[in-house]
């Protein structure tokens, strides 16, 4: 009888750590997955604040060549005014000023 409790006892211990082996693994893979999903949502987020941080550059760019132009709009515009005020008073004053 024995026997028989220590091949019972053995096969007991056997099960018992063949379901502590699942258990491990199972645990592993779990925690592989979850690894898995936390990078890929790192990595997402990394992609959209490097994308935002473009845009922003991109849009503070677009709006500095904006001013350029506009500035540059209103000289040649201030050019065009004094030179039609002075062809004006060029008229007015006659042929002869």
């Amino acid at each position: 009888m024995t026997g028989l409790a220590t091949s019972a006892s053995a096969v007991a211990i056997s099960a018992l750590g063949h379901w502590q082996a699942n258990m491990a693994a199972g645990l592993a893979e779990g925690l592989a997955e979850a690894a898995k999903e936390r990078a890929e949502i790192v990595r997402t987020m990394a992609a959209k604040e490097r994308a935002e941080i473009v845009r922003t550059m991109a849009a503070k760019e677009r709006a500095e060549i904006a001013k350029s132009q506009a500035r540059s709009l209103y000289a040649t515009a201030s050019t065009v005014v004094v030179a039609a005020v002075s062809i004006r008073i060029a008229r007015l004053a006659g042929p002869g000023a």
